[in-house]
């Protein structure tokens, strides 16, 4: 008998195992039934492991970014089908993956609730000189809403550009956008969110802003985490909430899909600034 310090993730054998943080990997078979494993070290006594993989894609020692493929799921060592092995390890400890945050792009947050970033992260060699971002144009919002979005981020204590970060990825700032399930503007605000949330008129970008900011910011209050905000924002909070308590359905593929791109619009913004 042992304990089982991490969560497993059923996933067909083959799949791209990303990185949940940046940092140096270390490869190897470990002891224990680990079979084909990786563990990062992300620096201050953190780091992660990534257990039963059917091959490893990257070097030991070698320098890692968060989302990078870092090997591929399998079925070796002590494994009984198809899967990923995640841990977390914390000043020496191991702790909870579903729950510890590895990192917060956007700001930091409370310890008692993260998304695991290898199941959000985008697909993507690995390489040590890359970032989500790194070799796409920065993002600026349109001059007359710099001030607009600025100062409602201010406001509600958003970090500076995210704003300008969801809007692009929600409407390419196109205040006229109407989706097919009825979201409205520049930020795709529904009328139930703009019943809640006081948003007389979704068309309008000021109005838009000053409602996307102040649903950003209580979901951040409810969850602690950026990220989980980020989420919500696509997906409702009560369903982000089902799905950290394990209730309810899977999150959505647009929903997971949701995540990198707004982190790595955000990336993007703050390079232009």
């Amino acid at each position: 008998m042992r304990p089982h310090r991490g969560v497993d993730l059923a996933m067909p054998q083959g799949t791209p195992i990303h990185a949940a943080a940046a940092g140096i990997a270390r490869t190897g078979v470990q002891a224990h039934g680990a079979g084909n494993s990786i563990a990062v070290d992300h620096g201050g006594d953190v780091g992660t492991r990534y257990l039963h993989l059917s091959r490893v894609a990257v070097q030991k020692g070698q320098t890692v970014q968060r989302g990078d493929v870092i090997g591929y799921s399998g079925d070796t060592g002590g494994s009984t089908g198809p899967h990923l092995h995640f841990e977390v390890w914390r000043n020496g400890a191991a702790v909870d993956p579903m729950r510890d945050p590895l990192t917060h792009v956007l700001g930091s947050g409370h310890p008692d609730h993260a998304v695991p970033a290898v199941t959000a992260a985008p697909s993507r060699p690995a390489s040590g000189a890359t970032d989500g971002g790194h070799h796409q144009a920065p993002i600026v919002a349109p001059a007359a809403l710099r001030g607009v979005f600025a100062a409602a981020e201010a406001r509600h204590h958003l970090p500076a550009g995210l704003l300008t970060a969801v809007a692009s990825v929600e409407s390419h700032f196109n205040p006229k956008a109407v989706s097919d399930t009825g979201a409205q503007g520049m930020f795709q605000i529904t009328p139930a969110t703009a019943a809640d949330y006081g948003v007389a008129n979704p068309f309008d970008p000021r109005d838009a802003a000053e409602g996307a900011a102040r649903k950003l910011a209580t979901d951040y209050g409810k969850f602690g985490n950026w990220e989980h905000a980020v989420l919500a924002y696509n997906a409702g909070a009560h369903r982000i909430d089902d799905y950290l308590a394990g209730r309810g359905q899977p999150l959505k593929q647009e929903t997971v899909d949701y995540l990198p791109k707004v982190l790595s619009a955000f990336q993007r913004v703050n390079r232009g600034a």
